[in-house]
């Protein structure tokens, strides 16, 4: 956050904040926008302006756009023939049953599904060590990622 003010002890005319909110899959960017604005006029009895950020990008062609600054969740259901599909390329070429579970934390996958792209991940590692000074893989995580990568290439690009 900011503040109009350099002194820590006076009170800001006007402070600036920034939320990293982790949206479900349903939740919109207006229905996050409205339940913040219910919780300021509830619990601190006052209005701000509460908006998604615009972020501008570049194409490597040079079209310049403006997007929301969002990353929106998503899930395709465990029985979706994609979701079957994959599952069945990892448990055959890594000789293992992981199982299917989901990622909790943020992806590009969001702005694929809601393309109509349907999206699963999979990768090496511990999300609970991503984006820390801990991430770490095994050489043994990297080898089977590139098997589990080409099981997925090879399943996902068949006709169905």
């Amino acid at each position: 956050y900011s503040t109009d003010q350099i002194s820590p002890n006076v009170i800001p005319g006007a402070v600036f904040l920034t939320l990293d909110w982790r949206n479900v899959p349903g939740e919109s960017p207006d229905e996050i926008v409205g339940k913040i604005r219910a919780l300021l006029a509830d619990v601190a009895q006052m209005t701000a302006n509460v908006a998604v950020t615009q972020k501008e990008f570049t194409t490597y062609t040079g079209m310049v756009k403006d997007f929301p600054s969002v990353f929106p969740s998503f899930i395709l259901p465990e029985d979706d023939p994609v979701v079957q599909r994959a599952h069945t390329a990892l448990v055959s070429a890594l000789g293992r049953d992981d199982g299917i579970d989901i990622w909790r934390f943020a992806t590009d996958g969001g702005h694929l599904m809601a393309a109509g792209i349907p999206t699963v991940g999979f990768g090496p590692g511990n999300e609970a060590l991503a984006h820390t000074s801990h991430e770490q893989i095994s050489l043994t995580q990297m080898e089977e990622a590139v098997v589990g990568y080409g099981a997925l290439i090879s399943a996902l690009t068949q006709p169905n």
